[in-house]
């Protein structure tokens, strides 16, 4: 098997890889090979799936990302990476949210 010819594409990154169809085929399940370059994006791909579906909540969605090796997200592909800024943001948003919330209790 030639391990550098490249036959997939990593659908968080973009970047080329290769993955033995046919080994993947013969197991008969979903591997993450498939459509990802590392077990990690695959993971990725699963949380912004799902946010996007609307299967879990952005708080959900940002628990479970926060757990995920996130380096170089910002290089991601476009769609990627503004989905993950999204949720991203929810952290942010929710500190804004209780500091407003003390800032009127004090008044």
């Amino acid at each position: 098997m030639n391990k550098s010819k490249i036959n997939h594409w990593c659908v968080i990154c973009g970047k080329g890889y290769h993955a033995c169809n046919t080994c993947n085929e013969a197991r008969g399940v979903d591997l993450w090979q498939k459509f990802t370059d590392t077990s990690n994006h695959y993971r990725i791909y699963q949380i912004v799936r799902d946010y996007h579906n609307h299967i879990i909540s952005l708080k959900k969605a940002h628990t479970l990302i926060m757990k995920c090796d996130l380096d170089g997200w910002e290089d991601f592909r476009p769609n990627v990476a503004k989905t993950i800024s999204e949720i991203l943001e929810y952290e942010k948003t929710k500190k804004e949210n209780r500091k407003n919330v003390v800032t009127l209790q004090g008044m």
